[in-house]
């Protein structure tokens, strides 16, 4: 919608922008008109960009996050580590006097 509205407002005079309606665009500067325009663009990139280039990382990422986790896993718990960590302890290891 932003995208839109700012490359019409870039490419268009205020006479044109009158003749559809915006009523504003007759007094206003053509200078003001192609600055909304602009910023109007970036507002749309600023909205687009940031959630088009996570998911192009996201997917770039995810094949080779798949092939090292369990290098990476191997490296970080030992074997039987998990199994040691995850017990609950016993009365035997209370060492209150």
């Amino acid at each position: 919608m932003f995208l839109m509205a700012g490359t019409m407002k870039l490419m268009s005079g205020p006479a044109d922008l009158v003749a559809m309606g915006m009523m504003w665009a007759e007094n206003a500067p053509v200078a003001l008109i192609k600055f909304i325009g602009l910023v109007e663009i970036a507002g749309a990139l600023g909205v687009i960009l940031p959630a088009a280039k996570r998911h192009q990382l996201q997917r770039a990422i995810e094949p080779s996050f798949l092939v090292l986790r369990p290098l990476w896993s191997g490296c970080l718990y030992p074997k039987g580590f998990r199994s040691m960590t995850n017990t609950a302890p016993s009365a035997s290891t209370n060492n209150i006097p």
